[in-house]
């Protein structure tokens, strides 16, 4: 393994792997009391849910706001880490097939495998074009993180029909400031990153510069002969360029690059027979490659955001360009096939892959097949571009109105080729490749109105989009599959369109400078897609929902909560197959969901807050059954202590215990998933400028299948969660 850190561009982009800056660091000047509150969360957080700085208390939203120290401390590096301390955010991480192999749920709400997500995330204004940026970059730079959840659409665009997670990235200083983190863990996982920040002009040109970089031989190796499957290989880098050129006029430039190279297809096979929980927690099922499988992402961006100054109001503009590539090549034997586990039950020898073909390793004879092989890849470009227009620097009504567009071209192409024997050539079993233009333009505005103690706001947002497929037979695009519309007639093309309007209208009413009150109604939205000549048809919410946030004893206690209930037409899901694309469409017509989330901090002492959130979730599909990837019942945890141990040091020290209770990974109330508990921790010491700590991740070592287990007769295949990690992490800043 080669180990060097690379000092390149940036501040984070998309969720993944690396955190920058520290508690302790980022603060240095703040006293222990201070720090504590920063690292509780329990302090007076700005968030920009609304478009505008406004305290996360004051907000008629259900908003879980994570700040730097918080994200530091509870050692938030993905999406996973992110949905186990927020309420009513699942996610099923499907990465040992795929790293964009997952599904993301929030109340209930999910995504489907070749759709748009359920949830947008947006950076610093920008949003993702895709699901797979989900699972891509990494957290390095972040200053911050709002989840909010419920219908976001007037405001944040296109698939956010469940909630938005807004992530704002650090801004550049005037000050000469720079740090750097190193951790080495379990696996031989090394990971470093380092960021510089300073004027290049004062006041004037701004910028910041970071660079990531892990290699992690994994944690999940071939039980046959050893091999790592889960390694993981990521360089990225990030740039942050800010120009003032006049008082009135701002611009704020980004790049971002990342390369990732790790595991692909390297889930488990067990017995069909068993419970799928029983499955996975008796040792089984077996991870067995003759081979690793591997997969390389890369993901560039480049966005600027303007903004102008006109006195009464503020113009601003985002315009970005995405360009994503991902490429992945294993087995589809699911064992390996030289010592296989699980030998084909018949007596004709070899072990059973995809689709129920045979293989026989090394033993083959001439003309039979070695090994089959699945490779996948998806390209995808995207262009996006908001313009809007909003009032400031008023106390009575505050508005914007503006209108953003998404341009996307998306290459998917899956197949599977076997080796056989006797023979250089690997032939071909089975190919597709689609591509696909979607375009999506909308509209939006947004008002409140401050009458006394109450709070009236209202938005909207109207949404065209289209959408077109065309299948090929080959790499070339000129062997066109000609596919039947819905009158029957062969066309080249698929085409689709859609429309809908989703206005949001809320009432909230202060009862004091600490406590507030809301109730809020709304129409959600998400789009359609194709999904290798499958299209699945929009989806619709309506949605009410009623809150309150309260502050008690000079903010030593806070506590929030929301109910909701959610009319839900055209559930889009997906099943798994053992043919390609190995995931098909599917519908729910209707689903009816309700629910309800509690987040309270408080602070029982000086150096110690705790903090806990609870969640409850009834998503009943119209036929009696329990919608899939819901689970009842699911909370949180958390303690936090800054304790100085001197005049120089302090002890950093937190815990965090998730929890969720049984839920089914299947529609129809199938592949049951009992209970399940998690457990993270990191410990250290820390002054000015330094600190070293113990980080540690899944330390129970807890097991459950993620994702709906396919079936390849007489087997099942399992996608496990991450194993147990741990290590040493150093920090620094100057």
């Amino acid at each position: 393994m080669s180990h060097y850190l690379k000092f390149c561009l940036g501040s984070s982009v998309v969720i993944g792997v690396v955190l920058a800056g520290t508690p302790a660091l980022a603060q240095e000047q703040m006293t222990a009391p201070q720090q504590a509150e920063q690292n509780s969360g329990i302090g007076d957080i700005v968030v920009t849910a609304r478009q505008r700085s406004e305290s996360l208390q004051r907000v008629p939203d259900a908003i879980s706001a994570f700040s730097q120290s918080t994200l530091v401390n509870a050692n938030i590096k993905n999406v996973t880490d992110l949905s186990r301390l927020t309420p009513n955010l699942n996610f099923r991480d499907g990465r040992a097939f795929s790293a964009n192999f997952f599904d993301i749920r929030m109340r209930g709400i999910g995504s489907a495998q070749g759709g748009w997500p359920s949830v947008s995330l947006i950076v610093d204004g920008v949003p993702t074009s895709s699901s797979d940026a989900l699972t891509a970059g990494s957290l390095a730079g972040v200053e911050r993180i709002e989840v909010l959840r419920g219908p976001q659409s007037a405001l944040y665009g296109f698939n956010a029909i469940a909630g938005a997670i807004n992530i704002v990235t650090k801004r550049p200083t005037n000050d000469f400031t720079g740090e750097a983190r190193v951790y080495y863990g379990n696996g031989d996982d090394l990971q470093a990153s380092a960021a510089v920040s300073g004027a290049l002009i004062a006041d004037k040109v701004l910028l910041r510069i970071s660079g990531q970089y892990r290699d992690d031989d994994g944690r999940i190796n071939s039980q046959t002969n050893g091999v790592h499957l889960d390694f993981h290989n990521r360089k990225s880098f990030e740039s942050r360029l800010i120009l003032v050129p006049t008082e009135r006029f701002e611009a704020d430039i980004r790049t971002t690059y990342d390369r990732e190279h790790g595991g692909y297809s390297f889930q488990g096979r067990g017995s069909v027979a068993g419970n799928i929980s029983d499955v996975i927690n008796t040792k089984n099922p077996v991870f067995a490659r003759r081979e690793p499988g591997t997969q390389t992402r890369t993901f560039g961006r480049v966005a600027a955001r303007l903004k102008y100054d006109a006195d009464i109001v503020e113009l601003s503009s985002v315009t970005s360009y995405d360009k994503g590539r991902q490429h992945g090549v294993g087995s589809a034997c699911y064992d390996d096939v030289n010592a296989p586990s699980f030998p084909a039950p018949d007596g004709l020898g070899g072990t059973l892959c995809l689709a129920n073909t045979r293989a026989f390793g090394n033993r083959a004879a001439a003309g039979q097949v070695i090994e089959r092989f699945q490779a996948g890849s998806d390209d995808i470009d995207a262009f996006f571009q908001d313009v809007r227009i909003a009032s400031k620097d008023s106390e009575t009504i505050e508005w914007l109105v503006g209108g953003s567009g998404l341009w996307r071209r998306v290459d998917s192409v899956t197949r599977n080729f076997n080796e056989v024997a006797g023979t250089l050539n690997r032939p071909q079993v089975s190919f597709t490749h689609n591509r696909k233009y979607d375009k999506w333009w909308g509209v939006y505005g947004q008002i409140s109105a401050h009458l006394g103690n109450f709070e009236l706001t209202a938005n909207g947002r109207y949404d065209r989009q289209k959408y077109k497929n065309t299948s090929y037979a080959d790499f070339g695009y000129t062997n066109i599959i000609r596919v039947p519309d819905q009158t029957g007639v062969l066309q080249n093309s698929q085409h689709e369109r859609a429309h809908s309007f989703q206005p949001k209208g809320q009432i909230s009413y202060k009862i004091d400078e600490t406590k507030m009150v809301y109730v809020t109604a709304s129409r959600g939205f998400r789009a359609g897609y194709f999904n290798v000549g499958s299209f699945a048809i929009p989806e619709k919410t309506t949605n009410y929902e009623a809150g309150f946030k309260t502050s008690w004893f000079d903010r030593k206690l806070v506590a929030n909560a929301s109910v909701f209930h959610i009319d839900y037409s055209n559930q889009q899901l997906f099943a798994t197959t053992n043919v390609a694309p190995f995931r098909i469409p599917v519908t729910v017509p209707k689903t009816r969901i309700k629910g309800a989330e509690l987040e309270t901090s408080v602070r029982i002492a000086e150096p110690i807050t705790l903090s806990a959130t609870l969640a409850y979730l009834d998503a009943d599909v119209t036929n009696g059954t329990t919608s899939p990837r819901a689970p009842k019942w699911s909370g949180s945890f958390s303690g936090q202590v800054d304790q100085p141990l001197n005049d120089v040091w302090t002890l950093n020290a937190r815990a965090d215990m998730s929890w969720h209770s049984a839920q089914f990974l299947a529609v129809g109330n199938t592949q049951r998933v009992p209970k399940k508990q998690y457990l993270n921790a990191r410990i250290g010491v820390e002054r000015e400028g330094y600190g070293v700590y113990f980080v540690g991740q899944n330390l129970t070592n807890t097991q459950e299948p993620q994702i709906q287990a396919s079936a390849t007769t007489p087997y099942r295949i399992i996608y496990p969660v991450d194993p147990r990690s741990y290590g040493v992490e150093l920090r620094v800043q100057f």
